[in-house]
């Protein structure tokens, strides 16, 4: 049942009935929504206006425009919008059915019409935040600077009219379609033993698509860190990936499997998967996630763990194929600028500070090692983790894993008593300008008690500020039950601003 009712042209008056009209006169029909929306004829006044003037004044080709209004239907899980403009799309613009299909998921068979669309997804799920970049590309392809003010003007009215059809629940008076109607493609899984920068860039595509969506406060990885991070060497692992394309050699859904070989940990796979929200629910995770597992099992692997957004798809996608949830963790930011980092000042008794940038000094890594293995007792919840041994060349081996990556490893330590009590780590990745992100902090258990790991989180943001300004924000999380660094975080000015979640599922060993 609808939720606002309809204007009957038939019984309509005055400014209404002259406006229902119009509308009969620029769509051929009156359709339900239009019935809905002469509720106000304010409204339909502008609506009609403005869709005349695009009908009759455009520069953009008929079929693109329905081409936009399919893909913004989609995004908005607008049944009506989707049944409309597929009808519209196929017998009025001379679109194929394949063609309509494909628009609703961003993709198109030439250049130009697959920029627009490109341009109209980024307008949708970045809020109308498109990068200089993506302008330059538009125009690089022929669209106009007129035609990229219709590309936008066109997914703000659909956007509008997929709203008010759902928010109003109007009958779908057109032939069917719906938007969890999807035949699944046919798809490729294509191994990567060797990535080539078009891999990197195919790769980033799908990370920072699907970052837009999931998570769009944060910070999108650039293309030279996507390209480091899966080019240089892993410490003590090894990495399957994958890409997922579709008939049309398009990366859709992108997977890495990292499979620990130090002797504590070499039961253990972890998995990354993202997939392009244009392309879910089409089995593409899946058909990934069976090549991780068939991959983790033929390793002998007894345990796969993987990170998602708390409430967010993973949850679900996880659930639904036997992973226990083990751990629980919440992400923080904290604002350098107003961090609270006066125990930097509060020197401890019988303890002072060391730092270094990168590798740790000679006559430091045997005390650095010792301090790396208080890690082992850090809190995992349910998590099949194993345990880690350090060494002075394993911690080298570290800091030259990021150096190729071309990050930057800064370590605070507190030394006392012979032996380094404690430290913090953070990094900042390459080409950052912005956030740093916590790595280790610890305190060795008979050092505990004294306010080390404070005192030199405290220490590392004074450090931060003076040496790398251009950073604003340090990301870390915690442990739901992790009380002790939960209270030394939020004593520094740390907050919450989302959840993760650990899940393992338990692999077959025979």
């Amino acid at each position: 049942m609808e939720a606002l009712p309809f204007v009957d042209p038939e019984t309509a008056t005055g400014e209404t009935h002259r406006l229902l009209t119009a509308a009969h006169q620029a769509l051929g029909v009156v359709p339900n929504l239009v019935k809905v929306m002469a509720n106000s004829p304010a409204v339909l006044d502008g609506y009609v206006g403005v869709l005349s003037a695009l009908s009759t004044e455009k520069t953009l080709p008929a079929d693109v425009l329905e081409r936009i209004a399919l893909l913004v239907a989609q995004e908005n899980r607008c049944d009506y919008g989707l049944s409309a403009h597929s009808f519209l799309g196929t017998k009025v613009a001379g679109l194929t059915e394949a063609e309509a299909t494909r628009a609703r998921h961003g993709k198109a068979d030439t250049p130009r019409a697959a920029t627009v669309l490109a341009l109209a997804r980024s307008v949708i799920r970045d809020h109308g935040a498109v990068t200089d970049e993506q302008l330059a590309g538009a125009r690089r392809a022929g669209v106009s600077d007129g035609q990229i003010v219709e590309v936008i003007a066109f997914v703000a009215l659909n956007a509008f009219t997929n709203y008010l059809a759902n928010a109003a629940r109007v009958a779908i008076d057109w032939p069917l379609v719906r938007h969890t109607d999807r035949e699944e493609p046919l798809m490729d899984l294509v191994p990567l033993s060797d990535v080539s920068a078009e891999n990197a860039a195919a790769w980033h595509a799908v990370v920072t698509a699907s970052l837009a969506h999931d998570l769009p406060a944060e910070p999108r990885p650039t293309v030279e860190q996507v390209h480091g991070r899966l080019t240089a060497a892993g410490l003590d692992s090894r990495r399957l990936l994958w890409l997922a394309t579709d008939p049309g050699g398009a990366v859709v859904g992108v997977a890495g499997l990292r499979l620990f070989t130090s002797a504590g940990q070499d039961h253990l796979a972890e998995l990354e998967a993202h997939v392009d929200p244009g392309h879910r629910r089409f089995g593409v995770g899946s058909r990934l996630f069976d090549a991780a597992v068939s991959a983790a099992t033929a390793d002998r692997r007894r345990s796969l763990i993987t990170a998602v957004t708390g409430d967010g798809p993973g949850d679900a996608f996880c659930a639904a194929r036997g992973f226990r949830r083990v751990l629980s963790l919440d992400q923080l930011l904290l604002d350098v600028a107003h961090a609270d980092d006066a125990e930097a000042d509060n020197e401890r008794t019988g303890y002072e500070l060391a730092t270094w940038t990168g590798t740790v000094p000679d006559e430091l890594a045997e005390a650095f090692a010792a301090a790396k293995n208080a890690m082992n007792d850090m809190p995992t919840g349910d998590m099949d983790y194993g345990t880690q041994t350090w060494t002075a060349d394993r911690v080298r081996a570290m800091a030259a894993v990021l150096a190729d990556r071309g990050d930057q490893l800064l370590t605070t330590a507190a030394v006392g008593e012979g032996e380094m009590a404690g430290y913090t780590e953070l990094v900042i990745r390459a080409g950052e300008t912005r956030r740093a992100w916590q790595y280790d902090t610890v305190v060795v258990p008979a050092h505990r008690g004294h306010g080390l790991g404070l005192w030199m989180k405290a220490a590392m943001v004074r450090r931060l500020r003076a040496e790398r300004p251009d950073i604003v924000e340090i990301e870390t999380d915690n442990a739901l039950d992790n009380t002790h660094m939960i209270a030394v975080n939020r004593r520094l000015g740390f907050r919450a601003y989302r959840r993760t979640h650990e899940y393992q599922l338990d692999l077959p060993t025979t």
